[in-house]
């Protein structure tokens, strides 16, 4: 009797022990998960980083469940191993240059069937260059009067100036 009590109780224990670990594993993506990957910036210098954005969409078009996760991996540079699927169905991994020059090809996967990659110049300098001023232009300073004409004609020929009480002429 002691013996059946015994078992009994072990096997409650280990149920609502195993149920609680059922609440710690993480969700796994559906069959037909299709993944996105983009790069920001996608080009980087040799110790640079790149924002790498990964969005996981169930075959219908709506997102995985948060806590998903997504194992990433390159062939230049490191990266963030694994990361998770927030809301929305988006993670979020960086990749490191290291030093060496070339392109990375990042590899986002769910499952044995699922990936998706993009690549990323790490190294090589940008094509192009762009250059944004603050304010984008500058007032010219209002003037009066042409004070430098009047001081000229002031010292050098006074005659010239025909003689006036609100402010100084040109010479005519």
């Amino acid at each position: 009797m002691k013996t059946k009590l015994y078992v009994l109780c072990l096997s409650l224990v280990l149920a609502v022990a195993g149920l609680a670990a059922c609440d710690k594993a993480s969700p796994v993506a559906p069959a037909g998960t299709v993944l996105s990957v983009t790069a920001n910036p996608t080009q980087i210098g040799a110790n640079g980083t790149s924002q790498i954005r990964v969005v996981a969409l169930r075959a219908n078009g709506t997102p995985v469940n948060p806590g998903t996760q997504i194992r990433m991996s390159s062939n230049l540079g490191t990266i963030d191993p694994l990361v998770e699927v927030g809301e929305g169905g988006i993670a979020v991994g960086t990749l490191r240059g290291d030093g060496r020059i070339g392109t990375a090809t990042v590899t986002a996967a769910v499952g044995a069937e699922t990936t998706a990659t993009v690549d990323v110049a790490v190294g090589q300098v940008a094509a192009n260059l762009s250059v944004q001023a603050t304010p984008s232009s500058i007032p010219e300073p209002v003037r009066a009067f042409n004070s430098w004409r009047w001081c000229e004609t002031q010292v050098v020929n006074p005659w010239r100036m025909r003689t006036s009480t609100s402010r100084p002429r040109s010479a005519t």
